[in-house]
């Protein structure tokens, strides 16, 4: 990782709260968690998907991102485990 950081808002209802940091860990209604964090180049944002412990010896637990667009300027993103 780099030293530059990750400018978030995260708003709750009427609530905003601004971060700066070094990763975000995102969790998806499916249970998938998956980061962002700042590239090497500058201005880019890296998406990992971390592989759970049960899995790192085995070749199971295998993620995709599957990146849909949208409408203008929407992206939606999907994170799933593959068995």
């Amino acid at each position: 990782m780099t030293d530059a950081k990750i400018h978030v808002r995260a708003i709750d209802g009427d609530r905003t709260t601004d971060l700066a940091v070094d990763e975000l860990i995102i969790t998806l209604p499916n249970g998938i968690a998956f980061s962002l964090f700042p590239g090497p180049p500058r201005d880019e944002i890296v998406a990992l998907i971390p592989i759970p412990d049960e899995y790192l010896d085995t070749n199971r637990g295998y993620a995709r991102f599957v990146l849909m667009p949208g409408a203008a300027n929407q992206v939606s993103i999907t994170a799933e485990r593959l068995p």
